[in-house]
């Protein structure tokens, strides 16, 4: 993938040159917003994910890389609302549990973001997901440090 080596311009020819093609296609779209997101284009990117969506209203993880990205931008209650689209759709999606409880955080609601990632916690441990368990775990760290 062109992404991957770097060669910004080639690779943003070629997404246009498939939505022309396809412009109906979401993958396409939301794979360009992917690699928006590798080059650090958030807005961009949430332009890519808004499109994919519109093509594809339960593009689950559309929604998802639009809240990471409007997380990044600090836009958290608009992540939260996409962290919620996508728990509505898979109530098992561990990832939007731990994102919108830092977004959560990150808003001072820390009681709110607790319970968001007791949850992730325990969808981490079953799901064994390691890696993410122990950001779990370090989260929780942080909120229980803020009583």
């Amino acid at each position: 993938m062109n992404a991957r080596l770097g060669q910004y311009n080639e690779t943003f020819a070629d997404y246009d040159k498939a939505i022309h093609l396809s412009p109906k296609f979401a993958e396409i779209r939301y794979s360009r917003g992917i690699a928006k997101m590798i080059f650090s284009q958030y807005d961009a990117a949430i332009t890519d994910f808004n499109n994919a969506i519109h093509l594809n209203p339960n593009y689950i993880d559309a929604y998802y890389n639009r809240g990471a990205a409007k997380g990044i931008l600090k836009q958290h209650e608009a992540a939260i609302t996409d962290f919620d689209e996508v728990i509505r759709i898979d109530p098992d999606y561990v990832d939007a549990y731990y994102n919108r409880g830092n977004a959560k955080y990150a808003l001072g609601r820390c009681e709110e973001a607790k319970s968001d990632s007791q949850i992730a916690l325990e969808l981490s441990e079953q799901q064994g997901k390691e890696d993410l368990k122990a950001d779990v775990e370090q989260l929780l760290q942080e909120l229980n440090k803020e009583k």
